[in-house]
């Protein structure tokens, strides 16, 4: 992976280290906007400790060491982690995070859109990887500038044959990768976005979450993601009580703002 400079959309978090998120753009889909600028900010992610009170949330940087100006900071104000989630099962590896406070979009901050049913995901050609992975050089911590690699999805049958993971890839999870390998995700970058350029707008579709893998960019052993598609209806959902009494409701696919 090469260190990312363009589109960010993801958070590292850390207890001393703020974690860091950026945004990918987007044009439509479920959002939450309080008001046309500012949006209470959500994180898809793997789940977070039950104690959040320690970690804190950089918004706009790829580099932790130096954030620059354009960042923001925030605190976890509250963890919505699916209900069927099981650290002794697959499936349904996902939670929405809010913040303690809005975060205004800017060029550094943006939306990342989740898509729905209607969308053809695996039609998608033009997709990223990106994550804090850990390098040689900082052991199995998570480095501090934001590495991203160019992709391409996997046919999930194909990824689940007896040659490739053998049955487990779980039926809300995507493979992306290499069938060589060569290119994946890693240590250090759980939790991290797969994006996918929409094949005729100019934005892109946050189309799943770092879930798993055997080993690092193996023959036959791409990435394995959380499918955000799978979650479009328990995303909207939970966000459904924090849109109450919104002046504007959204309506269409949705958004999130990342």
């Amino acid at each position: 992976m090469s260190p990312q400079e363009g589109w960010g959309c993801l958070h590292s978090r850390a207890r001393d280290v703020p974690p860091a998120q950026g945004g990918a753009q987007s044009r439509r889909g479920l959002v939450l906007p309080q008001s046309p600028a500012l949006f209470h900010q959500f994180l898809l992610h793997l789940l977070f400790p039950r104690d959040t009170s320690a970690w804190k949330v950089l918004i706009g940087a790829t580099d932790l060491a130096q954030p620059g100006p354009e960042a923001q900071r925030r605190h976890i104000g509250k963890v919505l982690k699916h209900q069927d989630y099981s650290n002794d099962l697959p499936g349904n590896n996902i939670a929405l995070v809010e913040l303690d406070q809005p975060v205004e979009c800017s060029d550094y901050i943006q939306l990342a859109c989740v898509p729905d049913s209607s969308l053809a995901v695996s039609e998608l050609k033009t997709c990223y990887v990106a994550g804090w992975r850990a390098t040689p050089e900082n052991g199995q911590s998570p480095g501090l500038v934001l590495q991203e690699a160019k992709v391409r999805l996997i046919d999930v049958q194909l990824c689940n044959s007896s040659r490739w993971y053998g049955g487990a890839v779980h039926p809300q999870d995507l493979c992306a990768g290499y069938p060589r390998g060569g290119i994946d995700t890693c240590q250090g970058d759980t939790g991290g976005p797969l994006v996918c350029k929409d094949n005729t707008g100019d934005y892109f579709w946050l189309v799943g979450l770092t879930s798993w893998g055997k080993g690092c960019a193996g023959d036959k052993r791409p990435g394995v993601f959380t499918a955000t598609q799978h979650f479009h209806n328990w995303i909207q959902t939970q966000m459904g009580t924090e849109l109450e009494g919104s002046a504007e409701q959204p309506s269409g696919i949705p958004e999130i703002p990342l």
